[in-house]
């Protein structure tokens, strides 16, 4: 499945957010001093950070009513990532129907992005195709639940 990721910054810088991940699965590849992101050349590259990063991302499951249907299109969905990793207020601003929306939801939860220092807006698309979506339930733990575990959860 095609996932499209469409990331725009509400609160806080994208360089920010690479400094305070702290796990080894979602390492920057910029190098954080004091909060200002310095690339290998020893520049600021705050303004040439453009995304964020996505640490673990399962695909949202294609649902039998949408088989039925031979549904396709895309769930628009926007978010917050929270100084946690994790999306929150997670809404639909353009619907499918036939259960994926609530499927995307679901996958959303379970993102794991790298943890901005402060909460930040993002809008995420997924492309649903009868030929090529996941028909797998998906079975990863909400990213809350995972965060609560961490030992750098706030």
């Amino acid at each position: 499945m095609r996932q499209t990721l469409v990331l725009s910054l509400a609160l806080g810088t994208l360089c920010a957010a690479a400094g305070a991940q702290k796990r080894s699965d979602c390492q920057p590849t910029p190098v954080i001093s004091n909060g200002v992101c310095i690339d290998k050349n020893g520049k600021d590259c705050s303004s040439r950070e453009t995304q964020t990063r996505i640490c673990y991302a399962p695909d949202p499951r294609y649902t039998q009513e949408a088989l039925k249907a031979n549904a396709k299109g895309i769930v628009r969905l926007t978010a917050t990532v929270g100084t946690n990793g994790c999306a929150v207020d997670i809404k639909v601003v353009g619907s499918l129907g036939y259960g994926l929306d609530e499927s995307a939801v679901f996958a959303l939860k379970r993102f794991r992005f790298r943890q901005p220092a402060k909460p930040m807006s993002i809008s995420v698309e997924f492309d649903f195709d009868p030929q090529a979506s996941s028909r797998n339930a998906v079975t990863a733990s909400k990213c809350e639940e995972v965060a609560d575990r961490s030992p750098t959860a706030k």
